[in-house]
């Protein structure tokens, strides 16, 4: 009916070695021998090329005369401008307009201005009285003053009515 079951785990280790196992131990080893050969060789010329390079000297070229090129205002500008932009103070108006957010208000670009050190917000809002609160928000801020709503729309087109909004504020340098 049913048949016994082995339990015996232990059996002596099988010491004989097959044919095709010997064959594959040798091929391997006349492949190491080979790959060893080949590797010792590409030593051995990468030696006789740097010796080689370290003894060439290499001519020493006519001195290098100093060019003067001038710059033009426009170039003198844009570097102006470029170096300006750099050393703005970006953090700080950054983290303001980050600490002033609300849930219902959806900021769509932030436009700076480093001239004037104004920025411009642009964003859109679940209300008109949401808008207002950000304001208040805004002008709560240490880094932000004279802020003011330069302009909204009241999409009529959507179901909710959002407003889109433009505001804009001063920022404090404080180096």
């Amino acid at each position: 009916m049913s048949k016994p079951i082995n339990l015996e785990l232990t059996k002596p280790p099988n010491l004989i070695i097959n044919g095709l196992g010997l064959l594959m131990l040798l091929l391997s080893l006349l492949l190491l021998s080979f790959v060893w050969q080949h590797y010792q060789a590409q030593q051995a010329s990468a030696t006789a090329l740097v010796e080689a390079l370290n003894q060439q000297s290499l001519p020493i070229s006519a001195k290098v005369q100093n060019v003067s090129e001038a710059v033009t205002a426009a170039e003198l500008k844009q570097t102006s401008t470029i170096v300006e932009s750099l050393l703005t103070p970006w953090q700080p108006l950054l983290l303001a307009i980050e600490q002033a957010d609300m849930p219902d208000i959806a900021l769509l670009s932030v436009d700076p201005n480093i001239k004037k050190q104004q920025v411009s917000l642009v964003g859109e809002a679940k209300n008109l009285q949401t808008v207002f609160r950000y304001i208040e928000q805004l002008e709560a801020q240490d880094t932000l003053q004279q802020v003011y709503l330069q302009k909204h729309v009241v999409v009529e087109t959507d179901v909710s009515k959002p407003v889109t909004f433009n505001a804009v504020a001063k920022w404090k340098v404080s180096q």
